[in-house]
């Protein structure tokens, strides 16, 4: 009960200025909201700043305390705060307050470091809450575990280093590695990338998790919540556990995904083609990856928005944004694919001719020309007419067509890599491409394999979503802390406490 009777505080601070201000009786100053403020508040006329500089006049603001008791009345001091000082915004951290800055912290000593740990929850210029969509995206990682078990059985399929042909792995006639030492790394990175994926997921849950267990009726559901949350009370240090944890996760799943878009795109994809040498390539597989995995969020969320009923959380913005994050992912691809390119075009080496004509120009160059389009061509070109890019329905279109190129990529690169002949034989040439392979089109039973992972994939995202909240409650609450909505000439619009 106290929690929803205390008030929330705004403290604004201006600097460098004395009271020039129309409520002080100034005659040229038009400022007519803090004007109206003064009114409805107490107005101090006779109050003087500590300091006369700006960041020791901040470390009496921070800690209460005068400069000369705490070291900093010199500008640029770097003594430590006297033992057992603190900023004023961790008691209200302590006492369950979410505190927030933007976005000066030069507090004028060597403790600064110290201060914002403990006073903020977020101190930046861009120091806000996640956006809505940011469930959407740590769902898809629950996704990982249906991958875990399609994927590894499929890499063990495939032939070990002693078919003769050229690795990362110095593998010679029996040498320093295990021949199956892509299969051993490669399920290790997935299995990794995967681990951290719900784990990130289960943390960033941690606090809906509580809410479950508090509110909801007695069954399955309460049961679960129960055990994930951990205790979580939402006190001062757990939501300082979470937001650390969360931005280490984050970077770790980031790095993870890197490293196996890494290794399988070297392991079970160059080096199966002879003579293919592209340093670039991996790194444009994972950039690929990247587009694809804005394009699922995309349309999920448009879904959510057209169909789902969340219209009152997801809004333009986020489709907006996804729509100019995904378009500048589709300009990247032309690059990547387009520096690479250049150098099997102008080496004019046998086994860079060939694999032009393997990847490109051959008998995958239908679906080469359906990636260019998909990929880059169509979005370049839409998100360039204003009707399209500026609506709720253009980006997820953009998206869909990225997910096509994306399929006509995966299948242009593996099954033609894949067809490539002396795969598992070591007594093949695996220095060059002798014979371009003839295309290879699906079987009806390859039709039903993809279309039942793709079932199954969204099986399981939903099947999450009964547990987990499809939308960040925790987060959409704080967010109405920073949100009021006024009248702006005749329409009403948004105002944000802290700027997006």
């Amino acid at each position: 009960q106290a929690a929803l009777t205390r008030p929330n505080i705004l403290w604004i601070t201006a600097e460098d200025m004395s009271p020039t201000l129309g409520c002080y009786g100034d005659a040229y100053a038009i400022t007519p909201n803090i004007d109206r403020l003064s009114r409805r508040a107490t107005r101090y006329d006779n109050a003087f700043a500590a300091s006369p500089v700006c960041s020791p006049s901040r470390s009496v603001l921070i800690t209460g305390m005068y400069n000369v008791s705490t070291g900093t009345n010199q500008m640029r001091s770097g003594f430590p705060l006297p033992e057992g000082v603190k900023g004023c915004p961790s008691y209200l951290r302590s006492a369950g307050y979410f505190t927030t800055n933007n976005v000066k912290t030069d507090y004028n000593t060597s403790d600064s470091g110290r201060l914002i740990e403990e006073s903020w929850h977020e101190s930046s210029a861009k120091a806000h809450w996640r956006r809505p969509i940011s469930r959407v995206a740590e769902l898809w990682t629950a996704v990982g575990l249906f991958n875990l078990l399609l994927f590894i059985p499929m890499l063990w399929i495939l032939p070990p280093l002693s078919d003769g042909r050229r690795s990362l792995w110095f593998y010679f006639d029996g040498g320093d590695v295990p021949s199956y030492s892509p299969h051993i790394w490669s399920t290790l990175a997935i299995l990794g990338l995967v681990v951290i994926g719900v784990a990130l997921l289960w943390m960033s849950a941690l606090p809906d998790f509580a809410m479950i267990r508090d509110h909801a009726q007695d069954g399955w559901k309460k049961r679960w919540a129960t055990r994930l949350a951990r205790g979580w009370i939402g006190s001062s240090a757990q939501w300082n556990m979470q937001k650390h944890r969360l931005g280490i996760l984050g970077a770790f799943y980031f790095m993870m995904l890197i490293f196996v878009h890494f290794l399988i795109s070297v392991d079970f994809l160059i080096t199966l083609v002879p003579g293919w040498i592209d340093a670039l390539f991996p790194i444009t597989h994972a950039a690929n990856g990247l587009q694809a995995g804005v394009a699922t969020v995309m349309l999920t969320i448009w879904a959510l928005y057209k169909f789902g009923g969340y219209k009152d959380y997801i809004e333009f913005d986020q489709i907006w944004g996804l729509g100019k994050l995904l378009f500048a992912l589709s300009l990247l691809w032309f690059w990547f694919w387009f520096s690479s390119f250049n150098i099997f075009w102008y080496g004019k080496k046998p086994e860079e001719q060939a694999i032009i004509e393997l990847l490109m120009s051959g008998p995958y160059r239908w679906a080469f020309f359906g990636v260019f389009f998909f990929s880059f061509l169509f979005p370049m070109w839409t998100m360039m007419w204003n009707p399209l890019r500026r609506s709720t329905w253009g980006p997820p279109i953009i998206a869909a067509s990225v997910l096509i190129g994306t399929f006509l990529d995966r299948i242009r690169l593996y099954v033609s890599a894949y067809s490539i002949d002396g795969i598992g034989n070591p007594a093949i040439n695996k220095h060059v491409v002798v014979e371009i392979p003839e295309t290879i089109y699906p079987s009806l039973a390859d039709i039903f394999i993809m279309l039942g992972a793709l079932g199954g994939m969204v099986f399981i995202f939903l099947m999450a979503t009964r547990l987990i909240p499809i939308v960040n409650i925790w987060e959409q609450r704080e967010l109405k802390l920073y949100e009021i909505h006024k009248t702006f000439h005749r329409t009403v619009v948004k105002v944000l406490g802290k700027p997006e």
